[in-house]
């Protein structure tokens, strides 16, 4: 039973726990330097991707429905809602 809670300390400690909520398994960027600068490599290409969808569904003639496959800040904010309505329950 040991190995399992150092097993699990391990994943915690090494995952971006937040990320895996959306199933999404990604290491955290301050458990290296690299993954951080690739991280907000990330989050640069997505913003710019967003500014694009933006724009294309606002001058497409057709009617389009079109969702991110990540979209961390609305699921951070609901995560944040939960936790908030469990401390207050």
């Amino acid at each position: 039973m040991l190995e399992l809670g150092k097993f699990s300390s391990l994943v915690e400690e090494v995952l971006d726990m937040d990320s895996v909520d959306s199933l999404e398994f990604l290491i955290k960027g301050d458990f290296d330097e690299g993954l951080a600068d690739i991280g907000e490599r990330m989050k640069e290409l997505e913003k710019q991707m967003s500014k694009q969808l933006s724009r294309v569904t606002a001058f497409s003639p057709l009617p389009l429905h079109i969702t991110a496959t990540r979209n961390k800040s609305q699921h951070k904010k609901k995560k944040r809602a939960r936790k908030k309505n469990k401390k207050n329950e």
